[in-house]
């Protein structure tokens, strides 16, 4: 007969997560019937929203604290009273 494996998943622990809100994108005075209104619209949320999140990859791949275990151990050392430090924008 057929054997039954139980699938195992191991998780990851979790990183710490990065936020950063981009510039502002005015629709005012878009028509929304007009396609090429609407498509440069999208295309400047487009551009803003890939931008931010290629700064953001960037940072996160230097950031000594990403992991959780490196981050806890300094913020314990501090005694829970200060945050790990980050990246200034």
């Amino acid at each position: 007969g057929e054997r039954f494996v139980v699938p195992l998943s191991v998780p990851q622990l979790p990183e710490r997560f990065y936020f950063l809100f981009g510039a502002q994108i005015s629709t005012a005075g878009v028509d929304a019937s007009d396609a090429e209104a609407c498509v440069a619209v999208y295309e400047a949320v487009r551009r803003e929203l890939e931008s931010c999140i290629d700064f953001l990859l960037s940072k996160r791949q230097q950031d000594p604290y990403r992991a959780l275990l490196p981050r806890a151990a300094v913020e314990a050392s501090w005694n829970w009273t200060r945050q790990a430090p980050s990246f200034t924008l």
